[in-house]
């Protein structure tokens, strides 16, 4: 019988399951809407977010409500009902951030990790093949 661990609190900050970390934004009154089309990483122990063009490659902010859960070398990023998971094709909705200290406000003292100066704020997932 196979365990899966689940870690579901909601809310602001930064939380980790199996050496991935995920920032957590509070919630916010409006919302940026682009999309980035990319593909999902779970590297170095943060979630990236990595443009298949241009290479650029973001730290992922994801919204109150995401979580991780899975089984260790098999963790997956929850959110809006949707589940992603490393070296997975995916469209975020949310808008890009350069401001480590803007990126600060919305979740506390971003995770060794995940700092990166540039920042995708995702505000959804919009698809997941």
């Amino acid at each position: 019988m196979a365990s899966v661990l689940i870690l579901s609190s909601c809310g602001l900050g930064s939380t980790s399951l199996g050496g991935v970390t995920i920032m957590r934004s509070k919630h916010l009154d409006s919302e940026p809407d682009a999309s980035r089309q990319g593909t999902f990483l779970l590297q170095n122990g943060c979630a990236w977010l990595k443009d298949e063009i241009s290479a650029d490659v973001w730290s992922v902010v994801w919204p109150s409500d995401a979580y991780l859960d899975g089984a260790p070398g098999f963790i997956r990023v929850n959110v809006g009902g949707k589940s992603i998971v490393d070296g997975q094709r995916v469209t975020l909705g949310g808008g890009e951030y350069a401001d480590d200290a803007w990126v600060e406000s919305l979740v506390g003292k971003i995770p060794p990790a995940c700092k990166s100066g540039l920042y995708w704020l995702a505000t959804r997932v919009i698809s997941s093949p």
